[in-house]
């Protein structure tokens, strides 16, 4: 079952949630896993001028963000069934959670929330996961 925290980088007023996973994997290559923050988007009614305003002004934001090791930003082009319901996703990975709470709280973080809250706030869902790097890392035969 996954544990709601408030995030500091947002105000009341935001009241926005993440959701912490519960990991299943043992990790044996890292003592602290690493986590990455994973921004989900849902498509917006002007692709046009969310692409604009995302890659124009919130991403430079997020690329400030101190201990950030890497952002990963992937448009979302189909689903097995159906039409897909999402945009956008970008993952941003940390070297641990206690890395990650300090990057949203400071105030790079806090200026890339109100950003995000401004343009994309009824778009965006938000949550974090430990990544399983042996997982991640295994190459799979036919």
């Amino acid at each position: 079952m996954p544990i709601y925290l408030r995030s500091p980088c947002f105000s009341s007023r935001d009241a926005l949630y993440l959701s912490v996973l519960q990991p299943t994997a043992t990790y044996l290559e890292r003592s602290i896993p690493m986590v990455k923050l994973i921004a989900l988007y849902k498509t917006p009614p002007d692709p046009k001028a969310f692409d604009e305003h995302y890659f124009g002004v919130h991403t430079p934001l997020v690329k400030q963000w101190p201990g950030l090791r890497k952002l990963e930003i992937a448009k979302i082009t189909g689903a097995p069934i159906g039409e897909p319901k999402h945009y956008l996703i970008a993952e941003m990975y940390f070297d641990n959670a206690e890395t990650m709470q300090r990057a949203l709280a400071s105030p790079e973080g806090k200026a890339a929330a109100r950003d995000v809250m401004e343009f994309a706030g009824n778009l965006i869902t938000m949550f974090y996961a430990e990544v399983n790097e042996e997982a991640a890392t295994t190459t799979f035969q036919d």
